[in-house]
């Protein structure tokens, strides 16, 4: 179980990573607009999956 928590977090981050990559160089033209993408990138896509991951890597390393 630990071992697919640690894979869907990490894709998770990865697409949140990649949407920032291939996002506009300043949607808006605005420095509020790529705040704004990074923000809601941040919180919609990293963060989970950062903490999906850290699920995976705490279920994998606990002693039975």
């Amino acid at each position: 179980m630990g071992l697919l928590l640690k894979v869907i977090g990490g894709i998770w981050g990865i697409i949140g990573v990649g949407n920032i990559l291939m996002s506009p160089l300043f949607p808006g033209g605005t420095e509020a607009g790529i705040l704004a993408l990074l923000m809601y990138n941040a919180l919609l896509f990293i963060l989970p999956g950062l903490g999906v991951f850290g699920l995976g890597i705490v279920l994998t390393n606990k002693k039975p």
